[in-house]
């Protein structure tokens, strides 16, 4: 069994299961496609977050403007760039301003904060 690796250098005791190479690929693709400005924050969920994930599980991406929803745009010039890295496994990415209310509170106990800085 591996490790969950930390999602941010200065971690506290938030992680993901996430390798520190695809973390590091992963961190560039989210660099290279929001825009800083804009206050986007990034977590991530699912069995990669509550640590029951398999070698090839995919990872789930909750991404939250600070006021509005994204520009769908912008997801989609994500997906691609993930989509198109050599990530290992498959990327879903959702926006939460975007999502109902009950999908929100289902997933928000898991949410771990990635740190693009």
């Amino acid at each position: 069994m591996t490790m969950p690796w930390p999602c941010w250098p200065s971690w506290s005791d938030a992680m993901a299961q996430i390798d520190a190479d695809d973390l590091t690929l992963l961190l560039h693709c989210l660099r290279h496609t929001l825009p800083v400005q804009e206050g986007i924050r990034v977590y991530v969920f699912g069995s990669r977050a509550t640590y029951k994930a398999r070698p090839y599980s995919d990872l789930d991406l909750a991404l939250e403007h600070p006021s509005h929803p994204l520009p769908p745009g912008l997801l989609f010039q994500l997906q691609s760039a993930l989509s198109e890295s050599d990530l290992p496994y498959r990327v879903d990415v959702i926006d939460l301003n975007a999502v109902s209310d009950e999908f929100r509170q289902a997933i928000a106990p898991d949410l771990v904060p990635l740190e693009l800085k």
